[in-house]
């Protein structure tokens, strides 16, 4: 059994400090390549599963496989309430109490058991329960991800390359619905959407394994206390092949301070995570819908929506070497903006190419938004609060994806695709207020 010796506080704080400021310098090493695949692979299995709800919205609404409202809106909305549990549990309790490597592994070994039920389940009230136990696994990955490349990246290109991991699991939307779409017609065991879960098992139990082989965060050990482990951990990072050379980050901060802050600005932050999925999760979960309310087939709009989740990974791809040259505060207003603009195009659009280009445009907007935002949070908050911030912020995130659903999907049937596209583009124009009084961020400095 190992034993944890705890040093005088003050000496806690020092070793800490230690820690985080070698790491600061340190640049990118191979360890570093082989924690961004690990989590790039996991992000990707994690946005694979949320995208097949666009898949199961146009599936479930058209006339072959059509339910009752009430039931897609509980099916859309479940994993989003899964991860309102799942996001202070696995995200920040068992972060903080675990550390975030293994609890990372932990979700994702959750969601590839969850998936598999999902590909399996026969009644739709038994494919609701284990979207709601994706849900937990989903809703304690993203923070925990985030919270970790913020701890472990050099300060200096840290939105970057978070952003880089967030282009590249970005791809999974696209993969699960492209699969789903490709799979229609054919003669398989198990439907195509079961099929999409299957697929999204596979890429989460990957992803797992390749988080065994990734340290753990040094920063999060030496503020618990393991100085011999966090020396460990730092040790794989700094014997590492480099990669790129490291250099001083602007504003240090040591573990037990930063930039507090302020009301406000706290509630900013929690409004930007809650109003947000309204139109950030709301639109890409009901574009399938819109579409066949408009009265496109099934396979037509598959097809419309795959191709409309590509941009954002490209455009992602293209944004990240400027993240660390733009402030972050005025790249979410600017995301809110285009956001807004590209509902109110695609509400007044009734031909496929401008409104699969509205889409497009609009998810490009949406991931950068997300992006900055997921970037941003992380930064706000000292290395012993980080874990606790950012679940309790996606944990708002997952509640307005919850609710956004419920309410969205009867608002639709009820008063029709314009009216619910209005209705987004107002959540969006909320957002650009938001976002006018948000922490500015600490880019290329370090945390």
């Amino acid at each position: 059994m190992r034993t944890q010796t705890i040093p005088p506080r003050g000496a806690n704080a020092r070793g800490a400090r230690d820690i985080e400021s070698s790491l600061d310098v340190l640049g990118l090493t191979r360890q570093h390549i082989a924690a961004l695949g690990a989590c790039a692979v996991g992000f990707g299995a994690d946005l694979l599963s949320v995208g097949l709800g666009a898949a199961l919205s146009a599936v479930f609404s058209s006339q072959q496989h059509h339910v009752e409202s009430g039931s897609l809106a509980l099916l859309l909305s479940a994993p989003f309430c899964g991860a309102v549990v799942g996001a202070p549990l696995i995200g920040g309790w068992f972060g903080y109490r675990f550390g975030p490597k293994r609890s990372l592994t932990w979700a994702l070994l959750l969601l590839a058991i969850a998936s598999i039920g999902c590909a399996l389940a026969t009644p739709i009230a038994a494919l609701i329960a284990f979207r709601v136990l994706t849900g937990v696994a989903l809703g304690g990955f993203s923070p925990l991800m985030f919270t970790y490349l913020s701890e472990v990246l050099p300060p200096a290109s840290r939105g970057s390359w978070t952003a880089v991991v967030v282009a590249v699991g970005l791809l999974g939307v696209p993969l699960g619905i492209g699969f789903v779409r490709a799979l229609e017609g054919s003669a398989l065991g198990l439907e195509p959407w079961r099929m999409g879960f299957v697929l999204g098992a596979g890429g989460a139990a990957g992803g797992a394994l390749a988080f065994l082989k990734v340290p753990e965060s040094p920063r999060w050990l030496a503020a618990r206390g393991r100085r011999p482990e966090a020396e460990l951990a730092y040790g794989k990072f700094a014997d590492s092949t480099p990669i790129f050379p490291g250099r001083l980050a602007g504003a240090p901060h040591g573990p037990g301070v930063g930039t507090a802050l302020s009301i406000t600005q706290m509630l900013t932050l929690a409004g930007l995570f809650f109003i947000g999925p309204w139109a950030t999760t709301g639109f890409p979960l009901l574009v399938g819908a819109v579409f066949i309310a408009e009265g496109f087939a099934l396979p037509e709009t598959l097809t419309y929506v795959a191709i409309a989740t590509l941009g954002p990974t490209i455009a992602t791809l293209i944004a990240a070497p400027l993240l660390e040259r733009i402030s972050r505060r005025r790249a979410i207003a600017c995301s809110s903006a285009v956001m807004a603009i590209s509902l109110l195009v695609f509400a007044l659009a009734h031909t496929p190419l401008v409104m699969v280009a509205a889409s497009l445009v609009f998810q490009i907007a949406e991931s950068l938004y997300l992006t900055v935002l997921v970037i941003l949070t992380p930064e706000s908050f000292t290395t012993v609060r980080r874990a606790a911030g950012v679940s309790t912020a996606w944990g708002l995130n997952r509640l307005g994806a919850t609710l956004a659903p419920l309410a969205l999907v009867p608002f639709l049937h009820a008063r029709g695709p314009t009216a619910l596209l209005m209705l987004l583009a107002g959540a969006c124009v909320v957002l650009l207020a938001l976002s006018l009084a948000s922490p500015a961020g600490h880019a290329q400095q370090s945390l």
